[in-house]
């Protein structure tokens, strides 16, 4: 298999899940819009934790921690605009 290349970026991590970044076909405009929900999400193993963390950063908190017995998340804005979840399980 060759190795991917711009504008593909392929984040290596940790265990069985990966993360690919493609910004799509080369020479063409790309229209970027905002979305209103989460398009992906970070995990975390300690949810106010991770909320503590991001409110240091100063990111835009874009709900609080919501729990239900097997699952935790919350959002952010990124400095564009998308909203990220932050979530746990």
């Amino acid at each position: 298999m060759s190795e991917v290349k711009n504008p593909v970026y392929n984040l290596k991590i940790d265990g069985e899940t990966g993360l690919t970044l493609d910004a799509g076909p080369e020479g063409k405009e790309k229209q970027i819009a905002v979305s209103l929900h989460p398009i992906f999400n970070f995990h975390t193993e300690d949810i106010k934790e991770a909320y503590e963390f991001v409110k240091g950063l100063h990111y835009t908190i874009d709900s609080p921690i919501t729990s239900f017995e097997d699952f935790s998340f919350f959002t952010i804005k990124d400095p564009d605009g998308h909203v990220v979840m932050i979530c746990t399980g």
